[in-house]
């Protein structure tokens, strides 16, 4: 049966693909041509990837959260936000990529990271809530199988919290091909994270207590 969630997944890793060629492109082909255009298909997935993750996360959430309206609340209202974010930064992108004035580029380059930061922000309290629903709700009344989710998922929440951080970390370095390498290998691992946590979600949910 096609879900919403394989929808996403099969988004992500097409996404993933078409970046990653042209990630390669970039390194081994010097007659690739302009790269201002590419460069902008390649943000432009990027901002799939994004988007794609945040609604796998959200229905996650939704699975354990009871109430559909409060779930479809948060879907549209994170779906809403990264569609400003993505918005704003394109508004900023396209001037500061045909280098107009000195102050578009610094606007754009504090903007890349502050864009960055509201998403590990969000990431952040997506995966804290899916904890707090967790522990208070389920663990709580006794239903002690999504233990291990809940274990796990605390695990995952720093390994995804640093690969954020890196991604910010690598916005630094003069070489804008070093971002859209590592972009999609870091939400990959992110993607990884998502599948397995949703899985041990499944099982927890078809077992028994």
């Amino acid at each position: 049966k096609i879900s919403a969630y394989i929808i996403m997944v099969w988004m992500e890793w097409v996404s993933f693909t078409v970046t990653s060629v042209f990630s390669w492109l970039f390194l081994y082909n010097s007659h690739v041509g302009p790269r201002c255009p590419q460069t902008f298909v390649a943000d432009r997935l990027l901002f799939v990837q994004i988007q794609c993750l945040m609604q796998i996360m959200t229905n996650r959430i939704g699975l354990i959260l009871y109430n559909p309206d409060k779930a479809r609340r948060l879907k549209v209202a994170i779906s809403i936000a990264t569609s400003i974010i993505n918005v704003s930064v394109f508004i900023i992108w396209i001037p500061a990529r045909l280098q107009i004035s000195p102050t578009w580029i610094r606007v754009n380059d504090i903007w890349d990271r502050t864009e960055k930061s509201i998403y590990l922000i969000i990431d952040f309290g997506l995966k804290s809530y899916f904890m707090y629903l967790l522990k208070s709700k389920l663990v709580a009344n006794g239903l002690t199988k999504y233990n291990l989710v809940y274990r796990f998922n605390l695990s995952m929440v720093f390994l995804s919290i640093s690969l954020d951080v890196i991604i910010i970390g690598i916005m630094s370095l003069p070489d804008d091909e070093v971002y859209i390498q590592v972009h999609p290998l870091a939400y990959i691992i992110k993607l990884y994270i998502e599948m397995n946590i949703a899985e041990l979600l499944g099982k927890a949910l078809k077992k028994s207590n």
